[in-house]
C-alpha cells in the first residue's frame, strides 16, 4: 500500500486550510485582547471559545454519530437495536478484542504514569526549604 500524493491532494489542502483558519482565529483573538480593555473572565472565555468549539465539532459530534450508528446494521441503513451489543458480549472473538482493548486502556496509562513518577525528582526539595528560611 503506497501513499499517492496526487490523490490525497484535496485532503491535504483541506487540512492546511483548517490549520490556517485556526491560526487566523487565534491571531484575531490575541489581537483583540491586546488592544482592548477586557476583564480576566471575559478574556478567558474568549480564549477558550475556539478550543471548546473544536472539541465539540471534533469529538462530541462524532461520538454521538457513532453511538447512533451502533444501533444500526453494518451499512447504517436498517435499525438493529441492541443486536450489535448482544453480539459483542456473546461472540468469543469480540470478547477477546474487548479484553485486549481494556488491557491497553488501563495498563498503558498506568505504566506511563508510573514510569514518569518513578524517574522524576521531587519538585520541592532542599531548594524550597532554603527559600523558606531565607524569606522569614
Amino acid at each position: 500500500m503506497s501513499f499517492d500524493a496526487v490523490a490525497q491532494q484535496p485532503k491535504l489542502l483541506y487540512l492546511l486550510q483548517g490549520v490556517a483558519a485556526f491560526a487566523a482565529v487565534v491571531s484575531l483573538i490575541l489581537l483583540a485582547l491586546h488592544r482592548g480593555p477586557v476583564r480576566r473572565r471575559a478574556a478567558a472565555l474568549i480564549l477558550l471559545a475556539p478550543a471548546l468549539l473544536l472539541l465539540t465539532v471534533g469529538l462530541l459530534l462524532p461520538a454521538l454519530r457513532t453511538l447512533l450508528l451502533s444501533f444500526t446494521d453494518g451499512g447504517g441503513d436498517a435499525w438493529a437495536g441492541l443486536d450489535n451489543y448482544v453480539w459483542m458480549v456473546t461472540d468469543p472473538r469480540a470478547l477477546v478484542a474487548l479484553r485486549n482493548t481494556l488491557a491497553w486502556v488501563v495498563l498503558v496509562p498506568l505504566t506511563a504514569t508510573g514510569s514518569v513518577c518513578s524517574t522524576r525528582r521531587p519538585s520541592c526539595g532542599r531548594g524550597c526549604e532554603r527559600s523558606r528560611s531565607s524569606s522569614s
